[in-house]
Order: C-alpha cells, then structure tokens, then sequence
C-alpha cells in the first residue's frame, strides 16, 4: 500500500505537468523564470559575500601567527574552499524553505485558480495577505520540524552507524514530504481547514505527497542550478498536491 501511495502521488505530479498551459495560466512560467533568476543571482552573491567575509576573519587570524609565507598560502587557500562549501551546503538546506516562502503569493494565486477550475466554480475568496501570511508560517513551522529530523537523524546515525548509509535518503523523504505538504495547505486553506487539520491531513497522505514532492527536491539539490530549475517545477508539485487534496478524503 505504501508503494502503491508513493507512486500515486508521482503520478499526480507527472500528469499535472501540462496543467497550467491547458487551462491558459501559462503565463505563470515567465513570472518563475524571472524569480529563479533573481534567485540564483542572490545565491551566488549571498553565498561569496558570506563566505568571503568568513574567509577574511579566518584569514587575519592564521595571518597572526608567524608561520611561513607557503603555509598561510595552503591554508588561506584550504580555508576558502572549505568555508564556500559549508556556506553553500548552509544555503541548500534552507533554500527550500525560502523557496516557498518568496513564491507564497503565487502559489496562492495558482491555488485559488486551479480550485476554481476543478470545483466549477469559485471558493470562498480569501484575503491575499492572510492566505500568503499562513503559508509563510506553515513553511516555516515545517522547516523547524525538518531541522529537529535533520538533527536526529545525523544522531541516531553516529549512535548506530549501520544505518548511515540511508540517512541521506530519509532527509531526501522528509523534504520531499514537507515541500510538498506545505504547497498542499493552500488548497487546504480554501476547503475551510485550520493549520492543524492540514498538518493531519498531510500526515495520512505523507507517503502520497512524498511522491508529489520528490522530483522538486531532487531537483533542488543540483548544485548552483538546481534552485532555478526547481522555482519552474514548484508550480507543477502546487497542481499536484491540489488534485490530491481535492480527491483523498480527509480520515480521522
């Protein structure tokens, strides 16, 4: 049942991938395409900016001691590589979240649009703010929840290292699952469910909206491009976790 559900939740996200062109919201594409470039020009500034002030404070300090010029060269030069990858690391974590958090306008726009399409008629209207304010603390009250797995996980894998090995694969299904239940609350702030009846729904369906979110965080971790790529597939897993909200019933 639970491969059954995972690979339904693909399927949802694989035939939502026309969805927008078919019913004339197209046009949401270029508004992703000009946000995914912003986004990869603060990444690349954010983390060299970052990881250039971190180097020149780690710098000075080596420079302080009264080592000879090739080893304050290796050094500095270990110092940059290693500082740039723990910032971008750093940044990869948590672009996802801000992902979602940047993109919450549109997300509601496509929520409410699609909805409208799939139901025949129009939900009750929802003010723009409260709708973007609730899923800006949804996703960051997801994130607080990856970060304490992310944690436990890294944990439980020093305390039995036999289990290390699938690690990255169970925060690779945690992320997944949370983007995916975070795009999925829009639709359920239009059905009339508070936070928390979003949160359960999404609980029942986790293995369901694993599979929605996968290809998104797959995505995601492309190194430097993959944020790009993932702002243009967000629209797609927004569809997919509507149609699955608008299709599985809510279970005690």
């Amino acid at each position: 049942m639970q491969i059954k559900d995972f690979f339904k939740g693909l399927g949802y996200f694989v035939s939502s991938m026309g969805y927008l062109r078919k019913h004339g919201m197209g046009k949401i594409y270029w508004w992703m395409l000009g946000v995914g470039i912003v986004f990869l020009a603060i990444y690349m500034f954010g983390v060299s900016k970052l990881s250039g002030y971190i180097e020149g404070v780690l710098g000075d300090y080596i420079s302080s001691f009264e080592w000879p010029e090739w080893v304050n060269y290796t050094l500095g030069w270990l110092i940059s590589l290693l500082v740039f990858v723990a910032c971008a690391l750093i940044y990869h974590l948590i672009n996802g979240t801000i992902l979602l958090i940047l993109l919450s306008p549109l997300f509601s726009h496509i929520a409410y649009k699609a909805v409208s399409i799939e139901m025949g008629e129009a939900p009750k209207q929802l003010t723009l703010w409260k709708s973007i304010s609730r899923g800006v603390m949804f996703a960051l009250r997801n994130f607080v929840i990856q970060v304490i797995l992310w944690i436990a996980l890294y944990a439980i894998s020093f305390i039995v290292p036999i289990i290390s090995p699938v690690v990255p694969f169970a925060i690779i299904a945690v992320n997944a699952f949370y983007y995916a239940v975070s795009m999925a609350d829009y639709t359920m702030e239009l059905k009339g469910y508070n936070v928390n009846e979003s949160a359960h729904y999404g609980r029942i369906y986790r293995v369901m909206l694993c599979g929605i979110g996968l290809p998104f965080t797959l995505v995601l971790m492309i190194p430097l491009v993959g944020s790009y790529f993932a702002i243009i597939l967000a629209p797609v897993v927004e569809i997919g976790a509507m149609r699955m909200c608008l299709e599985q019933p809510m279970k005690e």
